[in-house]
């Protein structure tokens, strides 16, 4: 779900940029769209043109119409960044979260001295970041992209991307998109949550992949709703981890997160109630994978062995448990998948193999 080799990416984006640039010939409006950074192309630098304009009326303005997709060669992995506090951003990054261990206290004030260092301020990283000023953004990526902070440059955060414009004010960017679409579908759930500011909708099957199409078919407000279902998803996954790794005991065993021989298992005793959806579970269980591969897990922290995991999540109220297991390429051999398979069978239990 969330894997794909680089190779293969790299040649997903050489051929579609092709069909972007067939898009965006189409969609050309008759106003002269200023080319900028994306998050600069509602600004216009007055002095700058007072003393360059050939005319008095040479200025670059966007278009309300403007639907362009724009490549991006260096794009940040950091999850829904253009919609939430750039900082919170980072904090629910996989890469982020993993490689600075944000579920110790400890992590977090290294993550912040990092950023100190890029010379940027943590008021300025506290904003959104279309609302940053323009030479925090540039340091950032000096510092980040570019790689002129050792810190960072030992991470993979850039990725080759586009991003597609709904008018003037609002950008999504592919993976946002992936997001949106998936948050959209996972709607389908009558429990709600219990975490952030709203409780997730009840939609049927229907009404879900109605809002799907509508969303790919460009209604901002269905893809703005998606974005805020994706952000109140990805804070309640890293908070569950936060949940289970800050749960290691001083032998280094975990009451959250076991390995069992030839695989990891974690349980949710009383889960947020998103987390009974197998979707948003196994998000949570590839989340718990990739620490196992930067970080390590259990008593061996430098035993970064990829290792399957098995992880259920119980509903108390109607006395079910949600189970999925994730196997790993690349890792030590294993009869998982048979073994997953004949407990199914021998439990009289339904399961979904991919």
């Amino acid at each position: 779900m969330d894997r794909i080799d680089a190779e293969t990416y790299q040649s997903l984006v050489q051929e579609f940029s092709g069909k972007v640039s067939a898009w965006n010939a189409d969609k050309r409006s008759n106003f002269n769209i200023k080319a900028a950074d994306d998050a600069d192309a509602h600004m216009v630098d007055h002095d700058k043109n007072d003393q360059q304009m050939s005319t008095p009326y040479s200025l670059s303005i966007p278009s309300t119409n403007d639907s362009r997709i724009k490549f991006l060669p260096e794009e940040y992995v950091f999850f829904c960044y253009r919609h939430m506090p750039f900082l919170k951003s980072m904090m629910h990054s996989t890469q982020v979260f993993c490689a600075f261990n944000l579920w110790d206290p400890k992590g977090m004030e290294n993550l912040k001295y990092a950023l100190s260092k890029t010379g940027v301020s943590l008021e300025q990283l506290d904003q959104r970041w279309r609302s940053m000023k323009k030479q925090s953004r540039t340091d950032l990526r000096n510092a980040i992209l570019k790689g002129e902070h050792s810190r960072f440059s030992q991470l993979d955060l850039k990725i080759s991307s586009f991003c597609k414009n709904y008018g003037m004010d609002f950008k999504v960017s592919a993976s946002d998109m992936v997001y949106v679409l998936l948050s959209l579908l996972e709607s389908v759930h009558p429990e709600g949550s219990k975490n952030g500011n709203m409780r997730r909708p009840t939609m049927n099957f229907s009404d879900a992949f109605g809002a799907v199409y509508d969303a790919l078919h460009g209604n901002v407000n269905i893809i703005r709703r998606g974005i805020d279902e994706a952000i109140i998803l990805q804070k309640s996954l890293v908070q569950q981890c936060k949940e289970l790794l800050s749960s290691q005991t001083r032998n280094g065993t975990s009451s959250g997160i076991k390995t069992l021989g030839e695989y990891y298992s974690a349980k949710l005793e009383r889960p947020d109630p998103m987390f009974l959806q197998p979707f948003a579970l196994t998000r949570l269980g590839l989340f718990i994978l990739e620490i196992s591969r930067t970080s390590g897990l259990g008593r061996n922290k430098r035993n970064r062995q990829n290792k399957p995991i098995v992880i259920s999540a119980i509903n108390q109220e109607k006395h079910r448990v949600t189970i999925v297991g994730i196997d790993v390429e690349g890792g030590i051999r294993n009869s998982f998948h048979a073994a997953f398979r004949r407990a199914c069978e021998r439990n009289n239990v339904a399961s979904k193999h991919d």
